[in-house]
């Protein structure tokens, strides 16, 4: 190549740029604004805008019951069983029998329930008619004996000479009687002795028995008596007699609880204690001495 010749001059290449996707000092500043901005125009636009709030408070409305009326002796409503005879007691021969039927009643409290009422009834031996003999055996019996009194249900049956009850005072805590019906006498007796199990008296497993307790005083004092009364006989068939310092009142118990077990309706078995052993009066205390039994023939 000859000296002389011009070189060619180098061509300078610009880059060609976009308006839209440059960064500028104006693009950055305005993206400052908006980031800023956007956020709190949003929250007033929805503030704003937005539809009513609704809240969703679950409320819980106590009902009153409605007081049962208390009823009347006029107002007293059966629930169907009135007059419904449960049971039949018959005597020996037959032809007489006790049913015991439901009558309305109620409580103090105004609630109906059921309880049973008793008559006696006969049968003709030649027409076999059904015959009313005692319409009411507690009104009979409250006109006799005692007219606070009700008949309870029978707990004693004896060989269809005779049916036993227990007689109470309604709503009373008192010891209960017994009265007893005899069929061939068609008589309604009170038996002498009665029964009390809130005063530790137990009876034995048929009832035909109860084991009962009392005090005689001797020289040294009180001396307790276990006794058996015969329900059916109304009277004391068997009785034994502690010794000094001994007791059959069952430790750790309230007045009137005696440590008294019927193993079989002829034998019972009671625990024995000795009375000196209380500890300021503590009746947790009590020593054991022996159990004991008494046996009926």
């Amino acid at each position: 190549m000859e000296q002389g010749s011009p070189q060619p001059e180098a061509v300078k290449q610009v880059a060609k740029t976009n308006v839209f996707t440059e960064v500028t000092l104006l693009s950055k500043l305005l993206a400052m604004v908006l980031f800023i901005a956007l956020p709190f125009i949003g929250g007033w636009i929805g503030y704003t805008y937005a539809p009513e709030k609704v809240v969703e408070v679950e409320k819980i409305v106590e009902v009153e019951p409605e007081p049962e009326p208390i009823l009347n002796e006029e107002q007293q409503v059966s629930t169907g069983t009135v007059g419904e005879v449960r049971e039949i007691f018959y005597s020996t021969s037959g032809n007489v029998y006790i049913e015991s039927y439901v009558c309305a009643d109620h409580d103090a409290f105004g609630r109906s329930y059921e309880q049973f009422c008793y008559r006696l009834r006969s049968v003709d031996g030649n027409s076999q008619q059904q015959q009313m003999v005692i319409d009411d055996l507690t009104a009979l019996y409250q006109s006799q004996f005692d007219p606070k009194k009700k008949l309870s249900y029978p707990n004693m049956y004896k060989d269809g000479n005779s049916l036993f009850f227990t007689t109470s005072i309604p709503g009373s805590s008192a010891c209960c009687g017994i009265a007893r019906f005899e069929f061939d006498t068609l008589q309604l007796k009170e038996n002498k002795y009665g029964y009390c199990a809130s005063c530790g008296e137990v009876q034995s497993i048929t009832g035909q028995y109860i084991a009962k307790l009392d005090e005689v005083e001797s020289g040294d004092g009180y001396l307790e008596t276990v006794y058996i009364v015969d329900v059916y006989l109304d009277a004391v068939v068997k009785e034994e007699t502690l010794g000094v310092h001994e007791t059959v009142q069952s430790p750790c118990s309230y007045a009137g609880a005696y440590d008294f077990e019927w193993l079989d309706d002829h034998t019972l078995e009671y625990g024995v204690y000795d009375s000196n052993s209380y500890e300021d009066g503590d009746e947790c205390t009590l020593t054991f001495i022996e159990k004991r039994q008494i046996s009926i023939p």
